[in-house]
């Protein structure tokens, strides 16, 4: 099969064959990438992150990744409530060879602000809101943060 295989590739005849072997292996490439989009927070700036994915902080080595949501007591928005909840998230922050730092923010201040290093960082707001009819597991979480100090 290879020879043949070989052998119909150098005729200049067969054209459509070296054509369908390109384009095949072309698209067999393409299709095992990852498209993995970085998200970059410039300080002072609200930047979204969600559940599992990371961020690079501009102008510096450090790496804020959004671990979990630790709970989620706020008040669904089709329930009327006496008191707003809140929510707690699970960052990771690293810098190069150093040891990773996890803290738990609350939405609520003044638990919304942390700080590892030279880097303070506030926990803004949740999404999505929750529903009476929809279990927590199923939320697709998405932080906004914000650095405060690079």
């Amino acid at each position: 099969m290879r020879t043949r295989l070989a052998s119909m590739l150098r005729k200049p005849s067969d054209r459509w064959a070296r054509r369908w072997l390109a384009t095949s292996l072309i698209v067999a490439v393409a299709s095992c990438a990852t498209v993995d989009t970085a998200v970059v927070a410039n300080p002072g700036a609200d930047f979204n992150l969600a559940v599992g994915k990371s961020a690079t902080i501009s102008g510096t080595d450090y790496r804020i990744t959004f671990n979990r949501v630790t709970e989620d007591s706020r008040c669904p928005v089709d329930v009327q409530c006496v008191w707003a909840g809140d929510a707690k998230i699970e960052l990771t922050v690293a810098r190069n060879s150093a040891p990773e730092a996890t803290r738990v923010i609350s939405l609520t201040p003044p638990n919304s602000e942390t700080t590892v290093g030279n880097v303070k960082i506030r926990f803004v707001s949740l999404a999505p809101t929750p529903r009476q009819s929809e279990p927590p597991a199923s939320r697709p979480y998405v932080a906004r943060l914000m650095v405060l100090a690079p």
